[in-house]
């Protein structure tokens, strides 16, 4: 079920168009054959085509598609399981509390700092204050949220399933940020569909 809004085509050209819809559906679907349940779920939250309509007098008129599912409500699971590691070790998860806010879809880890501070499989994963951590503020809990849909973002352009031309170069974003011994590129991009602004490492979006 799909709606359209002040659609112009003739009778012909509306069955050619969607044709061509139908095609670009089929073609997503040959692909989820052979991909997993994770990469599926983000064709079905972010996939999106231009279908342009044939042999319509304005040469430039086409109309957007896209799949419905929100990375808000798709992880609103009874468990959350997960940690924080980098490329050198794991954070014990059991020190970990996570939570949910599905109306925001925001993933939180929370941790006592003092805590993680003393694990060594923890402390060389990330610095707290780094990430805005303050003492004085929040006492003894370190709290480390995400949107969901902007992390997920990111993921669906590492995977090319939105494509460049979803979205709109903006600037960029500061100076280049030096971790680990490479320099990484921080661009700003807005995602036309989810109307945000979003802030990708160039590592991530683009090596």
């Amino acid at each position: 079920m799909f709606s359209l809004f002040n659609f112009q085509a003739t009778s012909a050209e509306y069955q050619v168009w969607m044709d061509d819809v139908q095609e670009e559906i089929r073609n997503v679907g040959d692909k989820a054959k052979d991909n997993n349940l994770a990469i599926n779920l983000l064709y079905w939250s972010f996939w999106s085509k231009d279908v342009p309509i044939r042999g319509y007098n304005n040469p430039d008129a086409s109309y957007r598609i896209s799949f419905t599912g929100k990375p808000n409500e798709i992880l609103n699971l009874d468990q959350i399981r997960g940690s924080i590691a980098n490329n050198v070790s794991t954070c014990d998860s059991r020190k970990i509390r996570k939570s949910y806010d599905p109306a925001n879809g925001e993933l939180s880890a929370i941790m006592s700092y003092s805590t993680f501070n003393a694990d060594n499989t923890c402390k060389h994963v990330l610095t707290p204050e780094k990430l805005g951590y303050n003492q004085y503020l929040s006492g003894d809990e370190f709290k480390l949220s995400f949107d969901v849909t902007l992390a997920l973002t990111a993921v669906a352009v590492n995977y090319v399933i939105i494509d460049d031309a979803s979205l709109r170069y903006v600037m960029d974003y500061g100076d280049p940020i030096e971790y680990g011994g490479k320099n990484y590129s921080v661009e700003l991009l807005y995602h036309k569909s989810e109307s945000l602004l979003l802030l990708f490492l160039y590592y991530l979006v683009f090596q």
